[in-house]
């Protein structure tokens, strides 16, 4: 039928956001030695979701998060599972071409409608859709009843079974190796999440099943099927772009008259929220939110343009041109405006609009320079022309179930969205400004919405593809696999001005170079190699060759982790038994990964932990850490600072204070150098309760390192730095303008009083780094553990900068009581302050609310603006708490406030 008048109708019975959805169940597969299957009658629609998830929800399956039990509920994983769901279509609906679209599957799954199976799919982090016009029932009785069954495979007994094919067919890597499990194991044979298989911050749950959105839908006449853009030229006057957008018609509609309708307008933030679907249509429930814009623009402040489609069978391509006048460039966090502009294609069947996109764009350019004028090795990202400096940390899954995402977050409130724990996760790094996240290789292509934050927000992102810290087959079908997992998520994410760079993977080329477990059983050829030097460099190649391409993380030279080639990670640190004062002795040229574990706040550990087993000691609390040095290894690191943790309070406080040492020590000591050109810490998150190097925990609260970090990633820098027996005072200003002032660095007690003082007035030019002063510390010969040092540096319009340093470990330091007074303020409805005085040196204030598990400040936003921090004697300081929307009073703060000073 060729009726032209008929928008695309997407049929709302299988969207499984909906809480009108149709129910599935789901069953154990009967086992190949015909045991018994463990039939599950109907239960309500739980998906996006997976078996674990299902069976939690169902009481099937006790927490694996909670104290011990993880090691309980890996029978889940080696187990095959089958979903079912059903619904019924009336003859009236569902006309045109029907697609039955799955975002997400997890992972090896056969899919059978009506009993005829319609397709397989081998990879979770490719969308899925099948055309399934002829195989729906129509009626409006039992005649339109339909099912939907869908049959997982474990991924363990899958990914065992390959690898024993691959070995049986005269493969490379038939040798065995003691790492047997983790670098050729099941998981290199399985194209699904790699942490999920248990990593050294996450539990062992593979798990399976419909981690992201099933949509069933018609197309009578034909979609937008996707839409890129390049810069072309780009100046102050005009930018120039090309678009390409993508159309497919339907059958028997290659010829009828269609075109596309363009509209470009300069205000991104009305699409910073939109659906991450192409294929959804908007509704009268839904306004169009850029259409509502649209109405009010005016000719001068849109462009606009409409190109007619060509004719043809399946897929056609448009390509067009548009020029913008005085383009306003997009730039990372702290060098400029985050401008973005809004999109709209509509395609039109004459006059009438039968599908829409909206979306955004950027105007900027990125380079990656690893070679400088002189021919020197450099690792170097500039945007826009302009060198920066990049502050950032790696990014792992918010969650150890991913499809969490698409879920209720049941961990903090029921009516909170994980995808909402993603925005304020990237909102608190734009806060302690970073300017990238590196999307590490072992976890996830994030969710639409962590992209278009990330644009909003200025946060660069470095992407990996998915594949770390193991070989992998590169070959036949698995290459195949590969291009095409890769061309999804470059076409899926190439748009986003954010996205800074494609990387290979995650330290596959230092684990070859290494021979990790033992050079002997290397296999002999570097399994992977294929992938990363040719099959993903030629996709990002032909559908993003704007965006840089680098073959793995580490990688450079001979030695893929070499200090003087490309970027380095730096485990000898922790992983080498050395502390973090060694990091004073890394030269890298950038370094893309290294950090300290810690415990995780109270509100993780009261989530995951019964009361008796609330201590350092307890089986619960040891189970939750994965960080494979030993747990007394793990505490004894904290004791070289810190005194060792012998009650939960002090877990947690020394091991974070500890972390926050060893991250400042770090990045401060990299950042003044003039040849490192950028510093992304492990890690940001966690995807569970766990002691880890994250610095924000599983309940969202920030660790000690968050606040210490984003003092040390400030734009403009003071540093202290001991060498033998003098103290340094560094400034270095990321700032576009000179910085002008006065350095005080002074040399006092505990108690107040001043032992020496050095006053100098200087000069740092923009970007530059530079020593800036220096203190002897010959009369603190016998007091060491009596007094410190503190930096003040006061800019010519009168902000200033603070900074200590102490001269023996914190453990050692004989401190006064500090006489700490404390009051809370209330400001707004939604704003307190919370005021705090010291008569004495106060190190290391913590403050921190403590209240009962649903109380109104179990909010993830409710964070202090500054914690952690030392208050010299008779020093006055306020930190704030406020919230977007909850109403909080002085009285409520101070009732829950705990306040303690080391």
């Amino acid at each position: 039928m060729n009726n032209q008048s008929s928008p695309m109708i997407s049929i709302q019975l299988l969207n499984l956001n909906s809480s009108q959805r149709g129910n599935w169940r789901f069953r154990e597969s009967p086992r190949s030695n015909d045991c018994p299957a463990a039939q599950i009658d109907w239960l309500p629609a739980n998906v996006p979701g997976c078996i674990h998830i299902d069976l939690m929800q169902n009481n099937l399956l006790a927490d694996p998060f909670y104290a011990s039990q993880e090691r309980s509920a890996l029978w889940v994983d080696e187990t095959d599972w089958e979903y079912e769901c059903q619904f019924t279509i009336k003859s009236d609906e569902a006309p045109g071409t029907c697609f039955l679209r799955f975002e997400g599957l997890d992972t090896i799954a056969e899919i059978t409608l009506n009993g005829e199976i319609i397709g397989n799919t081998d990879n979770m982090y490719i969308p899925h859709e099948f055309q399934v016009t002829s195989m729906l029932r129509r009626g409006n009785d039992e005649a339109g009843h339909n099912i939907l069954h869908i049959k997982f495979r474990s991924p363990l007994q899958a990914g065992r079974e390959r690898k024993a094919k691959w070995v049986e067919e005269g493969n490379d890597a038939s040798k065995p190796n003691p790492l047997d499990w983790f670098v050729w194991g099941p998981r290199s044979f399985i194209r699904k999440a790699q942490y999920m298989f248990g990593w050294d911050w996450g539990p062992e749950l593979a798990s399976a099943g419909i981690w992201q959105p099933v949509q069933l839908f018609s197309v009578p006449i034909a979609r937008l099927a996707g839409w890129n853009y390049r810069i072309r030229t780009l100046s102050a006057e005009t930018a120039v772009v090309n678009w390409n957008i993508d159309v497919e018609r339907m059958e028997k509609h290659e010829t009828d008259p269609l075109s596309v309708q363009f509209n470009l307008a300069k205000d991104g933030d009305f699409f910073s929220f939109q659906s991450a679907r192409p294929l959804e249509m908007p509704t009268e429930d839904t306004p169009n939110k850029f259409q509502k814009l649209l109405s009010v623009m005016t000719p001068d402040k849109m462009l606009s343009q409409s190109v007619p489609v060509p004719e043809g069978e399946g897929v056609v391509n448009i390509s067009f041109e548009i020029t913008i006048p005085n383009p306003e460039l997009w730039w990372p966090n702290g060098l400029g405006e985050q401008n973005l502009y809004g999109l709209m294609f509509t395609l039109r069947s004459g006059q009438v609009g039968i599908d829409k996109s909206v979306g955004h764009i950027g105007l900027r350019t990125i380079q990656l320079v690893t070679k400088l004028e002189d021919g020197s090795e450099t690792f170097l990202f500039r945007v826009n022309g302009k060198d920066v400096f990049i502050k950032g940390a790696n990014w792992i899954p918010v969650d150890s179930f991913p499809a969490r995402l698409y879920q209720d977050d049941g961990f903090i409130d029921n009516s909170a969205h994980q995808m909402v724990k993603q925005m304020h996760l990237i909102q608190l790094a734009k806060d302690a400004h970073l300017n990238m996240l590196r999307i590490w290789g072992g976890g996830l292509y994030e969710s639409e919405l962590f992209y278009k934050q990330c644009d909003r927000l200025g946060i660069l992102v470095w992407q990996d593809f998915a594949y770390a810290c193991a070989y992998y087959p590169d070959t036949g079908k698995y290459a195949e696999d590969a291009r095409a997992e890769a061309l999804a998520a470059i076409k899926r994410l190439r748009t986003h001005p954010s996205l800074a760079l494609w990387c290979g993977g995650n330290e596959n080329h230092q684990m070859y170079y290494d021979g990790w477990g033992g050079g002997e059983n290397r296999p002999p050829r570097f399994l992977g190699e294929n992938i990363y030097h040719k099959i993903l460099a030629e996709a990002a190649a032909e559908e993003d060759p704007d965006t840089p391409y680098w073959p793995g993380s580490p990688y450079g030279g001979e030695n893929p982790n070499s200090p003087d080639i490309g970027d380095r990670h730096d485990w000898e640190v922790w992983g080498g038994r050395e502390d973090w004062v060694k990091y004073s002795s890394d030269d890298s040229l950038f370094v893309s990964e290294f950090g300290f574990a810690s415990s995780c706040g109270k509100k993780a550990w009261k989530s995951c932990l019964p009361s008796d087993q609330m201590h350092p000691q307890s089986s619960g609390v040891k189970s939750h850490d994965k960080t494979r040095i030993g747990y007394d290894n793990y505490l004894n690191f904290t004791a070289i600072h810190f005194p060792f943790p012998m009650t939960m309070e002090n877990l947690i406080y020394y091991t974070q204070l500890n972390q926050a040492e060893a991250m400042q020590y770090g990045i401060e000591h990299w950042r003044r150098s003039n040849r490192c050109r950028g510093v992304i810490f492990w890690q940001w998150d966690d995807c569970w309760p766990v002691q880890s190097w994250s610095v924000i925990d599983y309940a969202q609260e920030p660790k000690a390192a968050y606040y210490f970090i984003k003092r040390s990633y400030e734009p403009l820098l003071l540093s202290l730095h001991r060498v033998g027996n003098t103290i340094e005072a560094h400034l270095v200003n990321e700032l576009d303008f000179p910085s002008h002032g006065t350095l005080a660095l002074t040399l006092q007690t505990f108690d107040g009083r001043n032992m020496l003082q050095q006053i100098s007035t200087l000069s740092v030019p923009a970007g530059g780094s530079q020593k800036a002063g220096a203190l002897s510390l010959g009369k603190t010969k016998g007091r060491e553990k009596e007094m410190f040092v503190h930096a003040l540096y006061t800019r010519e319009q009168g902000t200033q900068l603070e900074k200590f340093l102490f001269l023996a470990e914190p453990k050692d330091l004989l401190l006064p009581d500090p006489g700490l007074q404390v009051k809370v303020e209330q400001l707004t409805e939604t704003r307190v302050e919370v005021q705090l005085k010291t008569e004495k040196f106060a190190p290391y204030i913590w403050l921190r609310l403590d209240h009962p598990e649903k109380s109104v400040f179990n909010k993830r936003e409710l964070i202090f603006s500054d914690n952690f921090f030392h208050l010299r004697p008779l020093q006055e300081k306020t930190v704030f708490l406020e919230t977007n929307w909850m109403k909080i009073s002085a009285q409520q703060i101070s009732q829950a406030l705990r306040v303690r000073s080391y």
